[in-house]
């Protein structure tokens, strides 16, 4: 038995044991800023500020008889919801923060980012830095290994890579915890089933 807590005891100081992180801090969340070395990213002294909205945005009417919601702020705060934000065109229609996030609050963007890394993609298509969709990906990260070569930008973008994955969360020697826990990339498999 004391071997097995001894062991546990170094699993969990062993920083560059991606099952260590994964017991130590368990589930991605909205403190994750904390966990991970980071480096500040500075704002351009020309960046765009989003013009807010005159008046107060209301919701459709959600209301219905399977679930009633009395009102969406409160709806959102029930949820969990730290930061929720309505933009139309160039202009912030509603903004809104809950305990403890504010404007200022670190908040990792998990799936977001991929509907941002798509507005980029196409702007850099646009601007001609990415020839189209089609390429593969070693075209742009070099530094990939040659298996790579046949996964395109488009398979990224639909979430269909070929990478050998398996998105559970529960297990410290699965995919999901070596890619967030873990510091080598290199070591997920490449499979050509589905491209």
């Amino acid at each position: 038995m004391n071997k097995c807590v001894l062991a546990f005891t170094i699993l969990l100081l062993f920083s560059s044991c991606h099952v260590g992180r994964f017991i130590r801090w368990n589930f991605a969340d909205h403190k994750d800023n904390k966990k991970f070395a980071s480096v500040e990213v500075k704002a351009s002294k020309n960046h765009y500020n989003f013009p807010q909205s005159v008046g107060r945005f209301h919701f459709p009417d959600s209301t219905s008889q399977h679930s009633p919601i009395e009102d969406f702020d409160t709806f959102l705060k029930k949820n969990g919801t730290l930061a929720f934000i309505v933009l139309r065109q160039d202009t912030v229609l509603y903004e809104k923060y809950f305990n403890p996030a504010s404007r200022e609050y670190h908040i990792p963007s998990f799936s977001v980012s991929k509907s941002l890394i798509s507005i980029l993609l196409a702007i850099a298509i646009d601007e001609g830095k990415i020839g189209s969709i089609h390429d593969s990906i070693t075209d742009y990260l070099t530094y990939l290994k040659p298996e790579f070569k046949g996964v395109k930008i488009v398979d990224l973008l639909n979430m269909r890579s070929g990478i050998r994955f398996s998105e559970s969360y529960v297990n410290p020697f699965g995919g999901a915890a070596k890619l967030y826990y873990g510091r080598d990339f290199t070591l997920l498999r490449v499979s050509r089933r589905g491209l």
